[in-house]
């Protein structure tokens, strides 16, 4: 019985220094990664940005730009809307019947007052190049710093569409 009880505090005593070890290991290494992973306030750019710019392409519904507005200024005021206008020819990718997302943000960047973001809305679809495909379908594309991005509701669903262009805008 003796014997056994040697064992049993052996163990247990073996298990304390065990856990204490991991647990020093476990705050190291947490330590390393969050310290190396971050970024400097140095390195991070941004946009400052006084207004958001809701620029309406071709038959977006004026329902769905109002709404996005709305809740855009609950969050981050004030916001603009712009008159409708038709989608860049230029912008055009007639292979696919779709419109590059790429380069409505360039034409919108362009475009873009000092102090403001531009969000360019469209009912129809939009595209990038993703890694070696050339035409890759998006529900929206904004770049990180950027004075625009682009969304559509080309891909979202019909069942509560204006909450996902909410989102996906929000998103970019």
């Amino acid at each position: 019985m003796l014997k056994c009880g040697f064992v049993i505090f052996k163990y247990f005593s073996n298990l304390k220094y065990y856990i204490a070890n991991c647990m020093i290991l476990l705050l190291l290494l947490s330590a390393i990664v969050f310290s190396s992973c971050g970024y400097s306030n140095s390195q991070i750019k941004s946009i400052e940005c006084d207004t958001i710019s809701i620029q309406p392409y071709s038959t977006f519904p004026d329902s769905l730009t109002n709404y996005v507005a709305a809740k855009l200024k609950n969050i981050y005021a004030p916001v603009k809307i712009n008159i409708s206008v038709s989608l860049p020819k230029d912008a055009y990718y007639p292979a696919r019947n779709r419109y590059r997302a790429d380069s409505l943000i360039s034409i919108l960047s362009k475009k873009t007052e000092e102090g403001y973001i531009t969000v360019g809305l469209t009912t129809n679809d939009i595209s990038t190049t993703k890694e070696k495909i050339k035409d890759w379908g998006v529900m929206g594309l904004g770049y990180c710093p950027g004075k625009a991005c682009v969304v559509s509701t080309f891909r979202l669903n019909k069942k509560n569409l204006a909450d996902q262009l909410f989102k996906v805008t929000i998103h970019e």
